[in-house]
């Protein structure tokens, strides 16, 4: 009777054991996820970040994200060279009929840099 009675303790303590390790390695792996969500979604934030440390990436854009970004052009001092039209900061974008680029065509961005790193013009095709 005795040993039936430790018996039984040492089953419950195992099941508690192992109940406990497998909430905290679901724990670790929740806060894990968590911390990367977080991290990919604070990435973009940083605008100087996100333009000095991203040269190595392929750019793709579609035809609309390229249209938006030119209605943005007066906010920067880079040119935009799309479908060979070259778009410039100083240009009025309210004026301009963008009608001639795709909307649904994705668009490869090569990014031209001057001698201190910062982005001068950005070429689309």
């Amino acid at each position: 009777m005795d040993n039936a009675r430790i018996l039984i303790g040492f089953s419950v303590a195992i099941l508690f054991f192992i109940s406990a390790l497998s909430f905290s390695l679901q724990l670790a792996h929740d806060t894990s996820a968590a911390i990367g969500q977080a991290d990919v979604e604070n990435q973009h934030k940083d605008r100087n970040l996100d333009q000095t440390l991203r040269i190595a990436d392929v750019v793709q854009r579609t035809g609309a994200k390229v249209i938006h970004t030119i209605r943005l052009l007066p906010q920067t001092q880079v040119e935009l060279l799309v479908e060979g039209m070259v778009y410039t900061p100083e240009m009025d974008v309210e004026a301009l009929s963008l009608r001639s680029i795709p909307q649904q065509k994705t668009y490869h961005a090569q990014v031209i840099r001057n001698e201190t790193g910062e982005i001068v013009r950005v070429i689309y095709q």
